[in-house]
């Protein structure tokens, strides 16, 4: 190789290592959701997309509701609570009905 060719060579070498170098770009952030307070928030994202959902993790989170949701991480407001003397689907308990003790008296005594 000739003089003149490797100081070319040296040149767009020392050149090409320098632009490469000295490239500046945006960094490309993490997409997602960036609100602690919502459902999908994702601790890792750097760039807020839009995409919080306040929905989705909403219900009653009390345990002793009829509608207890043990996937909710945020009351709603929506719990639903038995009557007293009645569970959640409405059958009498720890009591008896007037109409337990008429077949009671039936039985024992036959038709009325």
């Amino acid at each position: 190789m000739n003089k003149t060719a490797v100081i070319l060579a040296v040149v767009l070498g020392v050149c090409l290592v320098s632009a490469l170098n000295s490239c500046k770009h945006d960094p490309i952030g993490i997409p997602g959701c960036t609100d602690a307070a919502a459902c999908n928030y994702n601790l890792q994202a750097t760039t807020d997309d839009g995409s919080c959902d306040f929905v989705s993790c909403s219900g009653c989170t009390d345990p002793t509701a009829c509608n207890y949701n043990p996937d909710s991480i945020s009351d709603d407001g929506s719990c639903i609570f038995e009557e007293f003397g009645y569970d959640c689907d409405g059958n009498v308990i720890g009591m008896r009905t007037a109409l337990d003790h008429a077949y009671e008296c039936e039985s024992v005594l036959g038709p009325l």
